[in-house]
């Protein structure tokens, strides 16, 4: 046996050289960023989506929408091959590459057209371009993702946004600040400096079945760069900007985009504003396509121009598509929009996404300003029935916030961050500690949003400190609520006022408590509140903080003389659904008292007076708003509307007998709303609501139509009707209101160089009151309010409907909107205002 011990020591000896060699092997595999662009060669402009690889091993990736790349290479690679449809392909030998920059020049290939036969149904085309795209639009549902039985993938995004060509000298920064502007991004748009200053990612795993037809998004990891979160709502940049860069689906007639709605090319009515022309003939990887280019026929008309890769074969699948803003596209603020699509086959014949690239530079005409960017990368697909189990809860679940720091970005990342991504994260972190940034913050805080902000607490707003009106004199308001930084579960808010003419104090107190464990206010919210207010108001308000004392409120034509004391009890639940199906529950105790001019007198011969009306009111609210986003700040949300409808169904029950109640009655109200995307003639909204009173009602609790008192929408308010004017126990209400974006002004020579905008809009109310809860006919009843002349001001309704119109131009300098809006029936009632005119600020894209 001895024999056999050199033999072993000489075999360790080899295998730990042979360990050391493949360590410093390994190690001598340095790694090196190479960044550039695929340019084609005789235009100078870049190739999107130009697929890149290293000669002799597996792996690659692509371009970009402009061209521009970033890739990771080893020293082992000995070549790198840039291919595009459509061009030669070209090798580079990395023993030749020493700069780190890398422009690539392609030359078109000297194709010709070959012949393409398109069958069209049967129907004859003078233009084969025609009917390839008849057969691209009614093969799309076919082809479509949705229609496989069940599919599962990962997605990765990833967002950013940065100032363009910042200019500052840098000897008149502070030192603290001068890191800031020295990580810049000269790459992704050339000749220019990008300076990022915010940088999200995610990592998601979506599942999707066709029948029935369901998705889930599950959000397991979540990066982003955050401001100091006693100022800035980190969470609504983030919707801001995820809902300015939704994804991109083709294959949708509508894709929304900067809060408008652009015309697919694919869409079923795109030939009638689209032209296309077939431009080549293609092979890649053994596939045949036809290379399908398109523009609008209107050219200022915000719609698309490009091209999309069609198979030729029987499917007429979409395997790339190339998208940009038309230069004439009457759009504000947009220098260029530029979208890249790739699409892979499913054994099945469906399409799967593969790749998502959108770039939107923002500016004006004398330059870029900002730079917004968003990969979405699809991969890991996988075609396994899923359990029913996992579509259970909210659509869009955020798993990270329950396993923070679980994922290892390194390996979810699709492509790795170059060196300018990876140091936003810092540098924004490091920004938002700096006490004189935060100073500049929070005096802008306070010059938008008008409240001060001491952190847990913020008072205001500045508008409602001081008003004055005909019953108060000057009004006083000292008011708060609470942030975040104390509670996301937990919150309040309220005011105490003081009149000098009345000298009476007012208040008002709201505090909400989560039930649910998680923030009081996200998505799907639980939560439990309780309310008082002491206030005087005008008739028709309800409960609210800000109840239309603001100061710019105290100037408004027709200042209101007939006011009601309030003193208001309320208790409410809530409860959201993961289907977006939420239930409210509320119990409300009012008294009112007549105040001003107005007064409660009956036509009873004794008593002549009521002296308060008291309800007790127990409310159920049924909402359904389908994909519901919106921006939120404390309890107030702002929605972020969408293609879906929403719904609500409400029933109030009065209780009259306890608590010196006199008021009992049913009621039930219908209210439907649906923002419609006409692209390119615009968006439009449109408002229905109906509703009915059962029971003996002292008319101030009947339905009036809302006036114009405040500026919460088109849809909200009528303009001139007058307040209390018309009073109803049954009633249905309509509102439309049309952003046509140019469509008509684009078409008129004179005007399109104007880049105006034509608004119409029309409102319509019609109601009847039953003889029960007529005055007229009910001595018991109020009487209906008279003005300063003893005329009668509240009426009830004829056979004929009451109706407003607007029309109105809108982007006049890119920021103005004048409106004309006229009152088309019950001109005959004395001191009614029959039109009036409006001018206001509107910044839109």
């Amino acid at each position: 046996m001895k024999f056999l011990i050199p033999i072993i020591t000489t075999i360790k000896r080899l295998f730990i050289i042979a360990v050391v060699l493949g360590i410093l092997t390994s190690l001598g595999f340095a790694q090196r960023n190479v960044k550039g662009r695929v340019i084609d060669g005789k235009t100078g402009k870049g190739i999107p989506l130009a697929s890149i690889s290293w000669s002799g091993h597996s792996g690659g990736t692509s371009a970009d929408t402009l061209g521009n790349f970033s890739i990771v290479l080893r020293n082992e690679y000995d070549q790198i091959a840039f291919r595009a449809v459509g061009y030669e392909i070209k090798l580079i030998d990395l023993n030749t590459v020493q700069d780190s920059v890398l422009n690539v020049l392609l030359f078109g290939k000297d194709n010709k057209i070959g012949e393409v036969v398109v069958n069209a149904k049967g129907r004859k085309y003078k233009d084969p371009a025609l009917a390839l795209i008849e057969n691209v639009i009614s093969h799309k549902d076919a082809n479509h993702i949705s229609r496989l039985n069940h599919i599962q993938y990962e997605e990765y995004e990833k967002s950013q946004f940065g100032t363009v060509d910042f200019k500052v000298k840098p000897g008149r920064l502070p030192g603290k600040l001068r890191f800031l502007f020295e990580n810049k991004d000269t790459v992704s748009i050339p000749g220019s400096s990008i300076l990022p200053f915010f940088l999200e990612e995610s990592v998601s795993e979506v599942y999707s079945t066709f029948k029935p037809s369901r998705k889930k998004k599950i959000i397991t990891g979540h990066k982003v760069t955050e401001l100091n979160k006693r100022y800035i709502n980190n969470a609504n940049i983030q919707s801001y900007f995820q809902d300015q860069f939704r994804n991109i689906d083709l294959y949708e007639n509508n894709i929304q985009l900067i809060s408008k709605a652009f015309l697919s090319p694919i869409a079923g009515n795109a030939p009638s504003y689209y032209k296309y022309t077939i431009r080549d003939t293609l092979v890649k990887d053994d596939v045949r396509y036809i290379e399908l280019h398109f523009e609008a026929k209107s050219k200022m008309d915000v719609l698309f121009k490009g091209s999309i890769w069609v198979s030729d074969d029987d499917r007429y699948a979409v395997y790339y598509a190339e998208m940009e803003l038309g230069e004439e596209a009457n759009i504000n603020w947009v220098n260029g929009i530029n979208i890249g699509l790739e699409f892979e086959k499913h054994p099945a014949g469906q399409m799967l996404p593969k790749r998502a690239n959108l770039q939107i530079l923002f500016g004006t005409d004398k330059g870029n300003a900002l730079y917004g960017k968003k990969e979405t990368y699809f991969s890991k697909y996988k075609d396994e029935a899923i359990n029913d189990e996992l579509f259970k809860g909210i659509p869009i679940e955020k798993r990270y916030l329950e396993q923070k720091d679980s994922v290892q970005w390194d390996r979810v990342r699709v492509v790795p961050l170059t060196e300018t991504e990876a140091k936003t994260y810092v540098n924004i972190d490091s920004l938002s500690e700096m006490k004189s940034i935060n100073r500049l913050i929070s005096i802008g805080y306070f010059l938008v949003r008008s409240y001060y902000n001491v952190g847990k607490f913020e008072f205001g707003p500045l508008e409602y400190t001081y008003s004055f009106n005909e019953i108060e004199g000057s009004r006083i308001r000292l008011g708060g609520r609470t942030t975040e930084l104390l509670s996301n579960k937990f919150f309040f808010e309220g005011y105490v006022a003081y009149g000098t003419r009345d000298q009476e104090f007012k208040y008002y107190l709201n505090v909400a408590q989560s039930l649910n464990g998680k923030s009081i206010v996200q998505f799907p919210a639980h939560y439990l509140s309780a309310t008082i207010q002491h206030d005087v108001m005008e008739p028709g308000r309800g409960l609210s903080y800000l109840k239309g004392d603001g100061f710019f409120q105290s100037f408004r034509k027709n200042k209101p003389t007939k006011w009601l004391w309030n003193d208001i009890y309320r208790l409410e639940h809530l409860i959201e659904f993961g289907n977006h199906f939420s239930v409210s529950t509320m119990l409300t105790r009012n008294e009112r008292q007549a105040a001003g001019t107005l007064s409660f007198v009956t036509g009873n011969a004794s008593p002549d007076t009521i002296a308060a009306i008291n309800t007790n009111d127990i409310q159920i609210k049924l909402r359904w708003a389908p994909g519901e986003q919106f921006y939120y700040r404390n309890l107030e949300r702002t929605q972020i509307r969408n293609k879906f409808p929403i719904l609500t169904l409400q029933y109030n029950k009065g209780l009259d007998g306890f608590w010196n109640a006199n008021q009992r009655y049913d009621a039930l109200r219908f209210k439907i709303f649906k923002k419609i995307f006409m692209s390119p003639a615009g968006t439009a909204d449109i408002e229905f609501s109906a509703g009915k009173i059962w029971g003996t009602v002292y008319y101030p609790l009947l339905e009036m139509p809302d006036i114009q008192t405040d500026k919460s929408g088109p849809l909200q308010n009528f303009d001139l009707i007058s307040n209390m004017e018309f009073v109803a126990d049954r009633f249905v209400k309509l509102a439309y209101y049309h952003h046509w974006d140019g469509y008509i002004f684009n078409r008129i020579p004179l005007l399109q160089r104007l880049k105006w905008r034509e608004v119409t809009g029309f409102k319509f109310y019609y109601g009847q009151i039953s003889d029960r809860n007529n005055p007229e006919f009910n001595k018991n009843q109020i009487q209906f309010d008279r003005d300063d002349d003893g005329l009668v001001k509240t009426r009830v309704m004829g056979n004929q409907p009451y109706m407003e119109g607007i029309v109105g131009i809108d982007n006049i300098f890119k920021i103005f909107r004048v409106e004309y809006k006229r009152r088309l029936t019950y001109l005959n009632y004395p001191n009614v205002s029959r039109d009036t005119y409006g001018v206001s600020l509107h910044l839109n894209f």
